[in-house]
């Protein structure tokens, strides 16, 4: 729904509201328009939550397409029109972790493939992703993968000249 649809539908409520102003039952006509608009909103709403949870894999893929610029998570949650607040309640009862634990896991997937398919200095892969210090970019690596960029380089490496 465009942001002009939304109040199209209002401005023909209150439309019809006005027209039937000097009726006798201009009370009753009131309440009934009143009670369209919400159920309309409503629905509206309804469709809103189906149409992103339909749509969950596309948010998740532009998050991992994007994660590498740093976005805040109120940025994602702009996307879809959600509050801050609700969305990382949202994506959490989703996903099981919050957005900024998913954009950082996606974030350590990318710098991976940058550490075994390229010879990047680490602390210029840690900047290119984000991360403020090489020491922080290390010690999240190690967290993810049981083992430093540097040591999986190297292991990766000696994969590959034994096949």
């Amino acid at each position: 729904m465009k942001f002009d649809e939304r109040f199209d539908f209002f401005e023909e409520i209150i439309n019809r509201m006005e027209a039937g102003r000097n009726s006798t039952n201009h009370c009753d006509l009131c309440n009934t328009l009143l009670l369209e608009l919400f159920i309309h909103i409503c629905d509206k709403l309804q469709q809103n939550k189906f149409m992103f949870k339909k749509g969950f894999p596309n948010l998740l893929k532009f998050m991992d397409d994007t994660c590498t610029e740093n976005l805040p998570v109120k940025f994602y949650a702009d996307q879809i029109h959600f509050s801050e607040v609700y969305f990382i309640r949202f994506f959490k009862k989703e996903c099981g972790t919050t957005p900024f634990k998913m954009l950082n896991e996606m974030r350590l997937e990318h710098a991976s493939d940058l550490v075994t398919s390229t010879d990047m200095k680490i602390c210029d892969i840690a900047m290119s992703y984000g991360y403020n210090t090489t020491s922080f970019f290390i010690s999240e690596y190690k967290k993810r993968f049981g083992i430093t960029p540097a040591c999986h380089r190297l292991s990766f490496e000696k994969y590959q000249i034994g096949n």
